[in-house]
C-alpha cells in the first residue's frame, strides 16, 4: 500500500502549509506498472526492458491458450487440435479443394504450418480410424491427394455442430468488434513471425558440439542402459519464456 507523509511549505503569508508526497519506491511502481510475475512469468524487474516483460508476457499467453485449446479439444471434441484442422480443410466445398478432388501433402501442411513429418502421423491415424483416404490425382497419375472418406464427412458434418458449441462458449466474453480486431493482430502477428530473421551468435558451434555430446551420450545408454545424466548446462536465466508454474 503505498504511504503518504507529510511536508511542508512557505506560503505568501509566512505559515507552513502540508504538502503530501509519495514514498513509494521506483521498483514499486514498476511493478505496479507491469507485474508480470502475477501472471507466473519471471522475469527480472529492469525500468527500460518493460516492452520486452510486455511481448513475453504475449508470447507466453499464446503458448497457454495454445495448450488450452488442445486439451479441451481432446476433452470435449474428442480430437486433437491438428486433427480437427485436416478434417476441416478437407471438408471445404470450393472447388479443387479437400472435399471435390482432394489435396496434396505438401499443400495441407503448408496451409496448416506444419512438417510433412507431423502430418503423415496424423494422416495415418485418421486412416486408420476410417476418416480419409490417400488416392490418386485426377490430373497427375504419379501423384496422390488426401480426401475425406464419405464416414469422415458425415463424422465432420455431426462434429462441426459441436464446434461451434465450442467456439461460442469460448468466445462469450468477446463483443464482435472485439473478435474482428483479435483476427486482425493475430494475422498481423503470423506475418510478422514468418519475417523473423536472428543473427547466429558469432564464435561460437553451439549446434555441432550439442550434437556430439547428444550422441555420446545415447551411444552410452546403449550399451549401459542406464538412466541417462544430465550433460548438458542449465539454461541462461535471461531466457525466461517457460514459467515455473502456471497460475490460472
Amino acid at each position: 500500500m503505498q504511504r503518504i507523509v507529510s511536508f511542508t511549505k512557505s506560503m505568501p503569508n509566512g505559515k507552513q502549509a502540508p504538502v503530501k508526497r509519495s514514498t513509494k519506491s521506483a521498483a514499486a511502481r514498476n511493478d505496479a506498472l507491469l507485474d508480470t510475475r502475477a501472471d507466473g512469468v519471471h522475469t527480472a524487474r529492469v525500468g527500460d526492458r518493460t516492452a520486452d516483460h510486455l511481448n513475453n508476457r504475449i508470447f507466453f499467453r499464446l503458448f497457454q491458450v495454445g495448450n488450452t485449446l488442445q486439451r479441451q479439444a481432446v476433452k470435449e471434441l474428442g480430437v486433437t487440435t491438428v486433427q480437427w484442422a485436416v478434417l476441416g480443410a478437407l471438408s471445404d466445398p470450393r472447388p479443387k479443394s479437400g472435399i471435390k478432388s482432394g489435396i496434396s501433402l505438401s499443400t495441407l501442411a503448408e496451409f496448416l504450418v506444419v512438417s510433412r513429418q507431423n502430418l503423415d502421423g496424423v494422416l495415418k491415424r485418421l486412416e486408420r480410424d476410417g476418416l480419409v483416404e490417400r488416392v490418386m490425382d485426377d490430373g497427375d497419375k504419379r501423384a496422390r491427394v488426401v480426401r475425406l472418406t464419405p464416414h469422415g464427412l458425415l463424422f465432420w458434418t455431426d462434429l462441426q455442430k459441436r464446434i461451434y458449441q465450442f467456439y461460442a462458449q469460448a468466445a462469450s466474453t468477446f463483443r464482435f468488434d472485439e473478435r474482428v480486431a483479435l483476427v486482425h493482430y493475430l494475422n498481423s502477428l503470423q506475418r510478422e513471425l514468418m519475417k523473423v530473421r536472428l543473427e547466429k551468435p558469432k564464435g561460437l558451434n553451439v549446434k555441432k558440439n550439442d550434437d556430439d555430446r547428444w550422441r555420446e551420450l545415447f551411444r552410452n545408454l546403449a550399451v549401459s542402459k542406464t538412466r541417462p545424466v544430465r550433460t548438458q548446462p542449465r539454461a541462461s536465466a535471461a531466457f525466461y519464456f517457460f514459467p515455473i508454474k502456471t497460475v490460472r
